[in-house]
């Protein structure tokens, strides 16, 4: 027997002189028993304004954590560019693009960071990440696709890469 929001039913033997909505029910798939009475308490034991600060709290140190990662991403994408280029296996063209997309994402974190304005240069950072990174990383998937992992012959081996 099921109830008509689609959860199980309680047990025949259950006491159901409960207010409705405050019954202990299984959360279907599985989930742990979850009152609503208890959701709905620590809902309205917390003010209104302390619950907004912790909220406005947790996105903040999201977007910290967001900008963290395209600081790691950037550096990721300089070493990348510098390896393409030192290997000398890949175009040259295709490391200095990829070292001024890690460049751009390196430079727009750190503002966003460090300047107060940073709103109002906006999207002077966004054109200096987006070109560099478009063109160079779907660039370099292409060059992947059509000509990465296919082998050399032994005159066409660069010297670095031969070593």
């Amino acid at each position: 027997m099921e109830s008509t929001r689609g959860l199980p039913a309680p047990p025949d033997d259950a006491v159901l002189d409960e207010p409705v909505g405050t019954r202990t029910e299984q959360m279907p798939g599985g989930g742990a028993n979850v009152s609503q009475r208890q959701a709905a308490a620590y809902l309205t034991g917390v003010e209104a304004g302390l619950r907004d600060a912790q909220v406005m709290l947790f996105i903040d140190a999201f977007g910290y954590a967001w900008l963290i990662g395209f600081v790691c991403f950037g550096i990721h994408l300089l070493l990348v560019g510098h390896l393409i280029l030192a290997s000398g296996y890949a175009p040259t063209i295709l490391s200095i693009l990829l070292a001024l997309a890690g460049l751009g994402y390196v430079v727009d974190s750190f503002a966003n960071l460090l300047l107060a304005n940073y709103d109002d240069h906006a999207q002077l950072f966004a054109a200096i990440v987006a070109v560099p990174s478009t063109v160079g990383e779907l660039s370099f998937a292409v060059w992947l696709l059509s000509r990465g992992g296919k082998r050399l012959e032994r005159d066409q081996v660069p010297a670095a890469v031969a070593r």
